[in-house]
């Protein structure tokens, strides 16, 4: 199955370092791209569940998203 989504984006601020106030933010980092994925086809198609943990692979132009699996089993 494929399906087209698009990139978003996330506004990040740096902690707070003293400056003018207690619990001071500034804004010095960039805004970062941002993907959300949430949809029933995690679990009925690639039977990802619910807090299992995945590796993510980036490489030019792709991202891959697999099960960590247990050699031990």
């Amino acid at each position: 199955m494929k399906k087209q989504i698009t990139i978003g984006y996330q506004n990040r601020q740096s902690r707070g370092h003293g400056g003018s106030g207690i619990g001071s933010l500034s804004r010095d980092l960039p805004t970062a791209p941002k993907l959300v994925l949430a949809n029933h086809y995690m679990k009925t198609i690639s039977n990802f569940g619910i807090s299992e943990k995945v590796n993510v692979e980036y490489l030019p132009e792709q991202i891959i998203i697999s099960r960590i699996t247990n050699l031990n089993s």
